[in-house]
C-alpha cells in the first residue's frame, strides 16, 4: 500500500504538477528532505511511527517516502497553492484531511505502526503544522528555518528525545 500511494503521489507530481516552477519549489523541496532526514536520524533506534512494507526493506521504504512521496507532495502542494487567506485556509484543510485519512488507512490495514505515545491525533496535529511550514518556507525560508527549530525540539521534548 505504501508503494501504491508512492506511485500515484509521483503520476499525480509528473502529470499534474507546475513543473515550470520546479526551481522556485527546489528549495522548499530540500527544506522537506532535510527535515525528514533530520527525523530519521534522530529517532533511528527508537521511531514515533513507523511504515511497514511486506515488499521491500524499511531502510528503502524510509527512502522512498522521503524522496518520492514527500517530494512529490510538495511539488504538488505548491503547485496548486492559492494566494487569498480564505481559500488558502481550505486549501491547507483539505491536504491535512486527506494525508490523515491517508495515514489512518495505513493504520487500519496494519502499514503503520506507532511508538513512544505518537498517534493518529498527533499525526493530526504535525500535519496542521506541517502543510502551512511548507508554504510559509516557500515564501519566506529564513522565517520557516527558525520557526523549525522550537517545533522541532518542542516535538523532542515531548516524546523524551531531549
Amino acid at each position: 500500500m505504501n508503494l501504491t500511494l508512492a506511485g500515484i503521489l509521483l503520476f499525480l507530481a509528473l502529470r499534474y504538477a507546475k513543473w515550470s516552477k520546479w526551481q522556485e519549489f527546489y528549495p522548499t523541496i530540500l527544506y522537506m528532505v532535510v527535515l525528514n532526514l533530520l527525523y530519521s536520524f534522530i529517532v533511528k533506534a527508537s521511531p514515533l511511527w513507523l511504515y511497514k512494507s511486506s515488499l521491500i526493506p524499511q531502510g528503502l521504504l524510509d527512502i522512498i517516502i522521503i524522496f518520492i512521496v514527500e517530494t512529490s507532495m510538495t511539488i504538488l502542494f505548491l503547485s496548486y497553492h492559492p494566494l487569498q487567506w480564505r481559500r488558502i485556509f481550505l486549501y491547507w484543510a483539505s491536504w491535512i484531511i486527506v494525508f490523515s485519512a491517508i495515514e489512518y488507512i495505513f493504520f487500519l490495514t496494519d502499514r503503520m505502526d506507532y511508538f513512544r505515545g505518537w498517534n493518529m491525533g498527533w499525526s493530526v496535529i504535525f500535519y496542521i503544522i506541517m502543510f502551512p511550514m511548507i508554504f510559509l518556507h516557500y515564501k519566506n525560508p529564513p522565517v520557516a528555518l527558525l520557526l523549525s527549530i522550537p517545533f522541532t525540539l518542542g516535538f523532542m521534548w515531548i516524546f523524551d528525545y531531549l
